[in-house]
């Protein structure tokens, strides 16, 4: 019978339900139950104690609390420095006569020895690892005193963080008299090792001991009842590793080791403002624990990232691993056909290589503090028996002591037993064929009913053959994603690893399969399956099967994204679904199947008679534990992946290592030097790499090769150079990119590779940068032209081939299948031959009359100049439409848009600015930045004809003086004066590149003063815009007070900058006098009616008084200041998405990097009247210098820098064309010119010029 003292631990686990009372056997503590819980009454006496579940209800557990952590950096780790490795010897002594040290006996080791299944290790072997073992005796414990702790040098104490409470105090539990000596003995030995310590703490928690079994030491187990102190912890989110993950990853290794860290939560010590709250009743007196209790919420999250941080670089290098306490070391992933060493034929390679990362494991822990248990320790094993399955180098598999629990089961006897049953099997699901069809007359026992429950013979019979398909489970292999990864399209040479995917669908639902192929073979890796509901199970089969392999891959996704693999079906019309998304009849299954196709697979039709594992997947009933697949999760998953692999780059088909090897040979200098030659990508045939780059810097060692031996332009006229490194004509595989982007920053850069059996390396200089061109093969080009944003297709061989058809009827050679030919045909329909040329039909009822195609690309070139060049520099449009009502080739409008772009007349005339976003200013805290400027001023009373003003640009707070001239040594006067000697020295001035703020200006604040001087740049008011935008609010009120003499103005210039000061201003909410000063400013009238701001200002009589009242002003002005900012920052932003808005569709390109070809604004043009000849933009520049986001340095195409900043409104984007260009002709000597003539000359080389310096400058680039 229970002690009463556990009366209140009992009753947490039992409760009383109504059946007879004369069941109940009556004795005191039945009495005590039943008059603790009920009521006592007739009914209640009526009620017989049943057995409650293991665990607590949910309504009656004590969560954490989930909010932020008080102080997260107390819990900082610090690096900890990897270990001293031992020098392992060739020949290990006999460890019976190694030194051994007070931990590692050898009466210890041997037991540890014993551990190791007898001949999988060869006597030096063990010696071997004996040797290890000793060395690193200080990595293990065999009992509480030898235990480790956590490293103080890298860890802090562990803080419990707490929201806050007020500290409470439980009921002791009244230790029973039997065992209560023992709870003294072990709570004074836990204090004598230091886990306890004695405590005053205003907290108190029970304690109650657990007795072990008979011979136990120690014979009792303490557990300190935390319940109270959970409630008020924050809590810590982070999880556990996933089980399966955890012991996938060990599965293919040669040998293995297993360790479980001793008294883990006791190596973790508590920082001593957090031991109170571990305070708790004992025998012995009032204690509180100095380590991490078990029973605290956050104890498994704060020791996993302990051991974890330990490990971080064992993890990184797949040599170890943990799940909470326990480690796993993994050795090699070979076991090299038991080669052995060099130096000694009995020790093989792959356990020198295990005992090595062992040694480095031990090193860890040694490092970290902690300690693995002596007499728990698995020092190897072939076989790893690790969370509940069995991992080996062959496979995966269930372990036996889960098998022989599920064996074990009795037939279920209620709905709660079935659930478990099914929990515990459901574990080896991925392990067994058909699992939910075997499960579906037991998942049928969970439906709830009002009648008893009743096992039927179907459900017994489900049990038993689950006990024997889980008693045989295959061997799971774990995918090799190396291998995986390697996998190209068909055609390939080998299948060796590739993955395949097998999903078949049935009215009921949809199961999958995954294999990989190895040796030959398919090797299964899991199993799954998944359930449909009732709206899903009436699909018609092509809906059902398309949504059953949507389902299968959303499940998969994580294992078979960035791979190709197979995708095997049973239905045609599957594939036929995939291959032709068009023909799909409704909405969904398009958005199915544009999912599926963002996959990288192949199709394979296999017979159904070979498909029974995924049919029989596919019909299995629901269960309560079915993922629920949703479209919104496959979204996350997409765009997740996106960021991570959305510039992967996959290796085309095509490319061999000879072509590989051949092509790294013989095109080196034309691969990183020509901007035409790019980056290997899926798509490209000919060409093995894509490269993101453009102008390369040749190296010296290549300048005397023969041009002839790469694949480069022959040289510019009257060029120093034997070749040029940019292409200057069309190659035949090339197309020119519809945009134009210069490089960006030169990079050395190192290349290696296999030449046979020795690697190669090779030096260059790539400078990043976009592409400039794109080879012809690309399926998927971006255009404006085309309604589905890609290039129609152009091949000049097409066209002689549609000629040769038209005449006489015959295919092309190449068209093997009608499927071929058909394609061919409805393509030509729309083509007629006349008079030996192809012209374009027009659409049925069309008035257009037939268009001539032009085949030849030089031909298109010369049509278009002639269209525009000739035809007055028309528009994009205007000359599209001249070319379409009578030309067609594919692609126009791109070739149009292009030629359009690229005229150097039509570039150096544009009269619009660039429409550029606007960008928020940066707000700097009060009276920290001014801006100054000058007005003239018509001449006024005393000689002044200009202003000088400076405003503050937080609170628009104006200065001005009036002066007589404009000079530097006046404005400097007036900052002195009016600025720094009333505000005292302002770190930010910003000025206009005007001679007035230059001299004494720079030298009174940047010499003197130590302030930041910001220029702005030429012609770009914008960046002057606070103290621009004042000009008129100070101009306007002069002249309108003034009236008609005007020149009365500097009488009435200080009244005026009052009203500035007083007047609220629209965008911060506050007059800035009042943001100044914190007081509103007092007018007559406030004197003359004694307003508000007057009152009680006759009662500050001294000094004190009114030194506080102003502080109270100053105060309060803080918390408007602060409401004035956000204002004026919400007034920026607004403006911003105004324009945004308005305009974002006009934004011009603004993404200017250093190298970049320019044009460059003659703004001064806007200022004056006439000119209306002048060219608009001059140029081209190079970007030299990028200053900030809009402000850069440019220089000349012969590299002289050009002296100050422009900003990036006034440049444009050049684009550049070699050939059918106005300004454009050829350079030969003549004998006799003219005047007229000699200006067209200079004209003509000042262009031939600029073309050689652009291809052959330090920077040079093709500009497209």
């Amino acid at each position: 019978m229970p002690n009463e003292s556990y009366d209140r631990l009992i009753s947490e686990y039992v409760t009383c339900t109504n059946t007879d009372i004369s069941s109940i056997v009556s004795t005191p503590w039945t009495v005590r139950a039943l008059t603790d819980q009920f009521i006592y009454s007739a009914a209640a006496a009526k009620s017989p104690l049943v057995s409650k579940k293991k665990y607590k209800p949910v309504h009656r557990k004590h969560r954490p609390v989930p909010t932020y952590m008080p102080n997260p950096e107390a819990q900082y780790f610090r690096e900890i420095p990897a270990p001293i490795l031992i020098s392992l010897p060739l020949e290990p002594i006999d460890y019976h006569h190694l030194s051994f040290g007070s931990r590692v006996t050898l009466e210890r080791l041997e037991l540890m020895l014993e551990k190791i299944e007898p001949g999988i290790l060869s006597k030096e072997e063990i010696d071997l690892l004996a040797f290890v073992v000793v060395q690193r005796e200080s990595a293990f414990a065999f009992d509480y005193a030898e235990k480790g702790s956590f490293s103080r040098e890298y860890y802090p104490d562990y803080e419990i963080p707490t929201i806050e409470h007020v500290p409470w105090q439980s009921k002791p539990i009244t230790i029973p008299a039997a065992i209560v000596d023992d709870v003294r003995r072990e709570i004074i030995s836990n204090e004598a090792l230091g886990r306890f310590e004695p405590t005053t703490s205003s907290y108190r928690s029970s304690l109650f001991a657990v007795a072990k079994k008979p011979g136990s030491v120690p014979p009792v187990r303490l557990v300190v009842d935390l319940q109270e102190l959970n409630s008020v912890t924050i809590r810590d989110s982070s999880l556990p590793p996933n089980l399966n993950e955890f012991a996938e990853s060990f599965v293919g290794y040669a040998l293995y080791g297993l360790y479980d860290l001793f008294s883990g939560f006791d190596a973790c010590w508590v920082a001593k403002k957090s031991r109170p709250l571990l305070a708790f009743h004992s025998p012995a007196g009032a204690r509180q624990q100095c380590t991490l209790s078990q029973g605290y919420t956050n104890a498994v999250q704060e020791f996993q990232r302990r051991v974890q941080h330990a490990l971080k670089r064992l993890i990184e290098q797949q040599i170890a691993d943990n799940f909470v306490d326990d480690c796993g070391v993994k050795g090699p992933t070979s076991r090299y056909n038991n080669e052995p060493i060099p130096g000694n034929l009995n020790i093989r390679r792959f356990v020198w290589e295990y005992i090595e990362r062992l040694d480095m494991f031990l090193g860890a822990l040694i490092m970290a503090g902690i300690t693995a248990s002596g007499t728990k320790a698995v020092l190897a094993a072939l076989n790893l028996r690790i969370v509940g399955t069995i991992v080996a180098l062959e496979g995966w598999v269930l372990a036996p002591s889960v098998i022989q629990k599920v064996l074990d089961w009795p037939p279920p006897s209620s709905v709660s037993e079935v659930r478990s049953f099914l929990g515990l099997a459901g574990g080896g699901r991925k392990w067994i064929k058909g699992f939910a069809m075997i499960a579906k007359p037991l998942t049928v026992l969970l439906q709830a009913t009002d009648g008893p429950f009743i096992v039927t013979i179907d459900a017994i019979q489900a049990q038993d053959e689950l006990k024997h398909r889980i008693a045989s489970p295959p061997i799971l292999i774990k995918v090799d994603y190396t291998q995986a990864k390697s996998i190209l399209p068909l055609p390939r040479d080998t299948d060796e690893g590739l993955l395949v995917v097998a999903i078949d669908s049935s009215w009921m639902g949809a199961g999958w399969a995954l294999y990989q192929v190895r040796e030959g073979q398919k090797r299964i890796a899991l199993y799954g399956s998944c359930t449909f509901n009732k709206t899903q199970q009436n699909y018609g089969q092509p809906k059902t099967e398309v949504f059953g392999t949507f389902m299968g891959l959303k499940d998969l996704r994580h294992r078979v994204w960035g791979v190709h693999f197979c995708l095997e079906h049973d239905a045609i019309s599957l594939a036929k679904m995939l291959k032709e998304p068009d023909d799909v009849p409704n909405a969904p299954m398009l958005r199915w199947i544009s999912w599926i196709r963002l996959f990288d697979f192949e199709t394979k039709h296999v017979k159904a008679e070979s498909f029974k594992t995924e049919d029989a997947l596919s019909r299995r009933p629901p269960s309560e534990k079915d993922e629920t697949y949703d479209d919104i999760d496959a979204e996350e998953f997409l765009d997740a992946y996106d960021l991570a692999y959305g510039s992967l780059n996959r290796p085309s088909k095509d490319v061999t290592p000879s072509s590989l090897t051949k092509f790294l040979l013989d095109s080196l200098y034309t691969r990183y030097s020509n901007p035409f030659i790019n980056r290997w990508n899926e798509g490209l045939g000919d060409i093995p790499f894509y490269v993101n780059s453009n102008a390369i810097q040749a190296p010296t060692e290549l300048s005397n090769l023969s041009v002839n031996s790469f694949y480069v332009d022959s040289a510019l006229p009257y060029s120093l150079f034997l070749g040029s490194a940019m292409r200057n004509t069309q190659p035949w595989n090339m197309r020119r990119l519809p945009e134009f982007y210069a490089r960006k920053t030169c990079i050395e850069l190192t290349d290696y590779f296999l030449l046979g059996d020795e690697e190669v390396c090779l030096e260059f200089t790539i400078a990043l940068g976009l592409s400039q061109s794109i080879p012809l093969e690309t399926t998927a080009l971006a255009s404006v032209g085309h309604k589905h944003g890609t290039r129609d297709a152009d091949d000049y061989g097409f066209w002689q081939q549609l000629s040769v058809f038209l005449k006489s009827g015959t295919y092309p050679a190449h068209l093997k299948t009608d499927k071929d030919r058909l394609r061919f045909l409805k393509r030509s329909r729309r083509f007629i031959l006349h008079q030996d040329r192809l012209w374009l039909a027009p659409k049925k009822n069309s008035a257009i009359p037939p268009r001539l195609v032009i085949e030849f690309i030089p031909k298109r070139q010369e049509l278009i100049a002639q269209a525009h060049n000739d035809c007055g520099h028309r528009g994009r449009d205007a000359v599209y439409k001249l070319l379409r009502d009578r030309f067609y080739w594919p692609n126009m409008f791109d070739d149009v848009t292009y030629f359009v772009r690229s005229c150097v007349e039509c570039q150096k005339s544009i009269k619009t600015s660039p429409i550029l976003p606007y960008s928020e200013s940066w707000q700097a805290p009060l009276l920290r930045h001014f801006d100054l400027d000058c007005i003239v001023m018509p001449s006024g009373v005393g000689g002044f004809e200009y202003i000088v003003q400076a405003i503050e640009r937080t609170i628009l707070w104006a200065e001005a003086r009036a002066l007589k001239s404009q000079t530097s040594r006046l404005v400097a006067k007036f900052i002195y004066e009016e600025i720094i000697c009333r505000f005292s020295c302002v770190p930010f001035f910003s000025f206009d590149g005007g001679s007035e703020f230059k001299g004494e200006v720079t030298a009174l604040l940047h010499d003197l003063y130590n302030c930041v001087v910001v220029f702005s740049t030429a012609y770009h008011p914008q960046g002057m815009a606070p103290v621009e935008r004042h000009h008129q609010m100070i101009v306007d009120p002069l002249f309108k007070c003034t009236g008609d003499a005007k020149g009365n103005w500097p009488r009435f210039l200080f009244a005026v900058l009052f009203a500035l000061r007083v007047t609220v201003s629209r965008a911060t909410g506050f007059s800035p006098f009042y943001l100044l000063y914190g007081a509103q400013p007092i007018f007559s009238f406030d004197v003359t009616e004694i307003t508000w701001q007057t009152l009680d200002w006759d009662k500050v009589h001294t000094h004190e008084e009114l030194i506080a009242i102003r502080a109270l002003q100053i105060t309060r002005r803080d918390e408007k200041l602060r409401e004035a900012n956000a204002k004026l920052r919400e007034t920026r932003l607004r403006a911003i998405e105004d324009l945004a808005k308005r305009a974002h569709f006009k934004f011009g390109f603004a993404d200017y990097e250093v190298g970049m070809y320019v044009w460059l604004r003659e703004s001064q043009l806007d200022e004056i009247k006439g000119g209306k000849g002048a060219w608009t933009y001059s140029g081209p520049y190079i970007i030299h210098e990028k200053r900030n986001h809009d402000s850069f340095v440019l220089r000349e195409l012969s590299g002289a820098i050009i002296k100050g900043h422009v900003n990036i409104r006034r440049l444009r984007l050049f684009y550049f064309r070699p050939d059918n260009q106005t300004l454009h002709t050829s350079l030969q000597p003549r004998a006799r010119r003219t005047e007229l003539a000699e200006y067209d000359y200079c004209l003509d080389a000042a262009w031939e010029l600029i073309s050689a310096c652009a291809n052959e400058a330090e920077d040079e680039f093709y500009i497209c």
